[in-house]
């Protein structure tokens, strides 16, 4: 009976003493987390120009695989039209990659968008209904002024 409570205790003990390192391991491994995610934000913005005429239009990029894959491409040239009084619309040679599963938002004024059934770009320049099948690539942080007026041979590069 002495053997089984001596083990008992000892039992509570490394619990104890496990339970206290293990919480302190944990808050110690969120806060690093909560930090590194302020961080790689900044690290990974990603810009792009679009300039026409004697205009231009800064984007900032996501954080998702169909952004980045647009990137890596840059720079490119593009045909832009108007469509429907509420963006400016082009297609792409090679479509990006997309969200397994359905997918899509509801755009805003000055979102960048890829519409994936017609494998094209999206600019809006009014806001949008939710649509299905639309990733948002972006939202203009300059020159949305300008995005009315963007229409014919458009470049688009990093404008880092």
């Amino acid at each position: 009976m002495k053997k089984l409570g001596i083990a008992l205790i000892i039992l509570l003990i490394v619990s104890l003493i496990s339970f206290f390192i293990l919480s302190y391991g944990q808050k110690e491994f969120s806060s690093t987390v909560e930090e590194e995610l302020q961080i790689l934000p900044k690290d990974l913005e990603k810009k792009i120009r679009f300039k026409f005429a004697d205009k231009e239009i800064f984007v900032l990029l996501e954080n998702n695989n169909s952004a980045s894959t647009f990137y890596d491409r840059l720079p490119l040239e593009f045909e832009f039209k108007d469509y429907a009084r509420t963006e400016k619309v082009t297609d792409l040679l090679e479509p990006l990659p997309k969200p397994k599963g359905d997918f899509g938002y509801d755009p805003n004024l000055g979102d960048f968008a890829y519409y994936a059934p017609w494998e094209g770009l999206v600019l809006y320049y009014k806001d949008f209904r939710y649509s299905t099948g639309v990733i948002k690539l972006g939202e203009v942080v300059e020159g949305l002024d300008n995005l009315t007026d963007m229409e014919g041979l458009v470049l688009v590069s990093k404008a880092d």
